[in-house]
């Protein structure tokens, strides 16, 4: 790409990457820069991926907004203004003629009690703004961002509408606890959306109010994530619910302007998620023990993929750490790459109604190929992910080597 090209874009990118600005979103933007860089060609290898991107923001236009008060059911005592979710792998108890309180039944998912609550609802508004954000820092529209603007105040500020700033009743079992300390993991797409409330602030679309109301409810949320009982019982968690909330809080305090709450999370991370939860063989026994060991194994090692590239930023290496018996990121890597491709089936317990699917490992491996600057990686994650390889959004913000 012509040099005075590059430099125009990387201009036009600078109010955003100005000082003061949060210290990871300093970093994707620059990573979208390198992607918007790229599309300036018209045989760009991301072109299938912008338009999908494109095709996604005409669908979220016709998200209608949504809030906290459009759960199916509630709970009783519980403010309106809560989010509430139910537990997925809870059943009717057949032995009980109302059925309560439900069971635990471990790789069944309940689509239909999920449904009564805001799980959903919240997916499909963070999903939609976030879309229609991206897409404008593509291709400019000003309905994308009036739109986006629109759902989140509902979902988030409106006095009417707001959800209040915790996840007290997530998870919460019918004819049991009124909520666990794993609906937090829930929020996990969180990330996303702070990174987008980056490139949202500059739009005439979300006032300086807007900006203020929607700081002060991210921080009242990240109090509550790191001192109230479930946030910290999650935290706590020694398999993916407590990694996934590293990557949550994480995200959280460098948005919030506390880089130090982030390197100290980054730091722990060391001891008290790979040495803990990877063997020196790579496996993660706690995900092993699920009845999905597949699904979990790799859901787990993209928690801590996404958090060694948050830890970076604040100057903690984790994609090197490694302890003096050989537990690493990497090894965990190196250990599920023969399972996805096929090479060695998969020696752990799996039901029958989940497959090993190679496709899971693509993110981690992209990641892992920046970090380590493995291109052999990027075309194993390729080979992985052939069917949704030209339309994988994750390309946008992870520039391979």
């Amino acid at each position: 790409m012509p040099t005075l090209r590059r430099a125009a874009l990387l201009l036009s990118l600078l109010p955003l990457l100005a000082v003061g600005s949060p210290v990871r979103a300093q970093a994707t933007l620059a990573e979208l820069y390198t992607a918007k860089a790229s599309l300036a060609s018209p045989t760009s290898a991301l072109q299938p991926v912008l338009q999908r991107l494109l095709d996604d923001a005409t669908k979220a236009l016709e998200q209608k907004p949504l809030s906290v008060l459009d759960k199916k059911q509630g709970l009783v005592g519980v403010d309106p203004h809560a989010y509430v979710s139910y537990a997925p792998y809870f059943w009717p108890n057949p032995e009980k003629p109302d059925g309560l309180p439900f069971i635990r039944k471990d790789g069944k998912r309940n689509a239909a009690q999920v449904a009564m609550g805001d799980e959903n609802n919240a997916g499909a508004i963070k999903r939609a703004a976030c879309t229609l954000i991206l897409a404008d820092s593509f291709k400019s529209n000003p309905g994308y961002l009036k739109h986006a603007a629109l759902l989140l105040r509902t979902w988030f500020l409106d006095p009417k509408t707001r959800m209040l700033p915790h996840l007290d009743n997530g998870q919460a079992i019918p004819g049991g606890v009124l909520g666990r300390k794993e609906g937090v993991i829930e929020w996990r797409d969180l990330t996303t959306l702070l990174l987008c409330l980056e490139l949202l602030d500059k739009s005439p679309e979300w006032s300086a109010d807007d900006q203020k109301a929607m700081r002060a409810w991210l921080a009242d949320y990240y109090t509550w994530l790191t001192t109230s009982k479930i946030g910290v019982a999650e935290k706590k968690a020694g398999n993916n619910h407590g990694c996934w909330w590293d990557v949550q809080a994480t995200a959280l305090a460098l948005y919030l302007g506390k880089p130090d709450d982030a390197r100290k999370i980054a730091e722990e991370f060391k001891t008290k998620r790979i040495a803990e939860q990877i063997q020196p063989d790579g496996t993660m026994p706690r995900e092993l023990e699920r009845a999905d060991s597949w699904g979990y194994s790799t859901f787990n090692l993209t928690a801590m993929c996404a958090l060694a590239d948050y830890a970076q930023q604040v100057g903690v290496d984790l994609w090197s750490y490694k302890t003096a018996d050989g537990r690493s990121l990497r090894g965990a890597l190196e250990y599920l790459l023969p399972f996805a491709e096929g090479s060695k089936p998969w020696p752990h317990e799996n039901d029958p109604t989940h497959k090993v699917e190679g496709s899971k490992l693509v993110l981690p491996l992209l990641r892992a190929s920046r970090a380590f600057n493995e291109p052999a990686y990027a075309k194993r994650a390729q080979a992985l992910g052939a069917k949704t390889w030209d339309t994988l959004r994750d390309r946008l913000f992870i520039p391979l080597p």
